[in-house]
């Protein structure tokens, strides 16, 4: 029996989704259509996969809208896509879906856990009408769209979005906090990341409790180089750059106490979590730069912050240093990343493919 003929088009195909493609790719017959990244976006691509790809272009930019090449003339029954709506092809593509080819649409994106003005809520009523289906990230953003489009109910499923690590880690290989002193970032230097809000953090436990807490920072990113010159003469932080290994990026783990973003977070908590690290983020998950946040629990495997707030962010980072639990917080931390990838990914997803 021949297997399904799918497309799966991406803006650029990243190294934490090289598994789930290539996994997928073992059920279906896969195409993954994606852009090639610039190098200084800060992401870690390779040159050839284990998987078809089809190299697809951003041909022009018009404001926050552009539009990516060869998205019209896929032929495939089914194609699923990262659900960008400021994509103009891929409104093409649902139209001519929906008038001509009858091909099946799924979209896979955000959705709307961080809320909708008139003119998003608009786009996405029309994009659930022209689709098939919308696979949210998680449980959290099917269930925050849901209250905001209730009548795509039907339409709007999850799978939760997660990282396919080429790492493994024990609960017998976390090693005790009495070793660990520092905190780790891992992300792109970019504008909203939070580095300068972290850095006024540090230097005020430095001044009330002359805790001098170092720092290690993990990415790279179009701000890497103005960061590292404006934070030149500081000990306490250390600029890593960009680690593509897993396993070296969990060796400089092991002499952190927590992993933190104090900016707006998406899938940083979940690398976090794959080493075994409590986490640190704010509590207003609907303003996250994705909905992968939702999965940390107060208390259980990490601590909240006030948004926008160095104070608030530094009582946190005291809590977490000065607390008894810590044990009990890296375990969860890191079960709950196997949580996730136990729940498999691939198998929602195609399950829907299956459903179409």
């Amino acid at each position: 029996m021949n297997a399904k003929k799918i497309a799966f088009i991406q803006p650029i195909i990243t190294s934490y989704r090289v598994e789930f493609f290539k996994q997928l790719s073992k059920i279906y017959d896969l195409d993954v259509v994606a852009c090639k990244p610039d190098a200084k976006e800060g992401f870690n691509t390779a040159e050839s996969y284990p998987f078809n790809t089809l190299t697809s272009f951003i041909k022009f930019k018009f404001g926050r809208f552009f539009y990516q090449t060869g998205l019209l003339k896929l032929k495939h029954p089914i194609i699923l896509s990262y659900g960008n709506l400021n994509n103009i092809a891929l409104w093409l593509l649902l139209i001519k879906s929906s008038l001509f080819t009858g091909q099946k649409i799924i979209l896979h994106g955000q959705g709307l856990y961080n809320g909708a003005g008139f003119v998003k809520r608009v786009m996405y009523k029309a994009a659930l009408s022209l689709a098939d289906a919308y696979i949210c990230y998680n449980a959290f953003s099917r269930d925050e769209t849901i209250k905001v489009l209730p009548r795509f109910k039907m339409k709007l499923h999850y799978a939760s979005n997660t990282l396919f690590l080429n790492t493994s880690l024990s609960e017998k290989e976390l090693t005790g906090k009495s070793e660990r002193k520092d905190i780790l970032y891992v992300g792109r230097l970019r504008n909203d990341c939070g580095l300068d809000l972290l850095i006024e953090a540090l230097q005020q436990l430095k001044s009330n409790s002359n805790n001098n807490i170092r720092l290690k920072v993990i990415g790279e990113g179009e701000l890497f180089e103005v960061y590292k010159k404006q934070y030149s003469g500081y000990t306490n932080i250390v600029f890593l750059g960009a680690i593509y290994e897993e396993e070296e990026i969990l060796e400089v783990s092991k002499t952190c106490f927590c992993g933190i973003y104090p900016g707006d977070a998406g899938l940083s908590v979940v690398h976090y979590m794959s080493m075994g690290l409590p986490i640190i983020v704010h509590d207003s998950f609907n303003l996250h730069m994705g909905p992968e946040p939702a999965y940390v629990e107060e208390g259980k495997c990490g601590v909240f912050f006030e948004r926008n707030n160095a104070s608030s962010m530094a009582q946190a980072i005291a809590k977490m240093g000065n607390t008894d639990d810590w044990d009990s917080l890296a375990k969860n931390s890191l079960n709950k990343y196997k949580e996730l990838n136990g729940e498999s990914v691939v198998n929602a997803f195609s399950n829907l493919i299956n459903e179409v």
